[in-house]
């Protein structure tokens, strides 16, 4: 499996209204290997492909590795316009280990898939021209 890491509330800032306004405050946690999924909840889940190994084959520039969490950051200030019964869970990076894409793309696949069987509408951030 390509590295794993969990995701953490210090991607996720912005002004604080108490009341759930913006996406940091709405924003959860959980892991791809046990996942928090309640299926009388739609649930957004946000997950990052983190990966230069892409950008480094094709002889590009590299930094988009960086890519999920720099969204995140930007992210976490919009306002949240998400329905009441919503929930939105980060659930971390997925990252090339070894310069193995082929093995990052496997896990992608599996941990996408996952999440659709147990209900969830993932949403990708990152990429590097793979």
């Amino acid at each position: 499996m390509s590295h794993y890491t969990k995701a953490n509330k210090e991607s996720w800032f912005g002004r604080v209204s108490g009341e759930e306004l913006y996406l940091h405050e709405k924003i959860r946690f959980s892991s791809i290997k046990d996942p928090i999924i309640t299926p009388e909840h739609k649930t957004i889940a946000i997950l990052g492909y983190s990966s230069d190994e892409g950008v480094k084959r094709n002889l590009g520039r590299i930094g988009a590795a960086f890519g999920p969490n720099a969204i995140r950051k930007q992210l976490g200030k919009m306002t949240n316009h998400l329905k009441e019964n919503s929930q939105l869970f980060d659930f971390g990076n997925l990252e090339c280990e070894e310069d193995d894409l082929e093995a990052l793309q496997e896990d992608l696949s599996n941990t996408i898939t996952s999440l659709l069987d147990k209900g969830a509408k993932p949403i990708v951030l990152g990429g590097s021209h793979d």
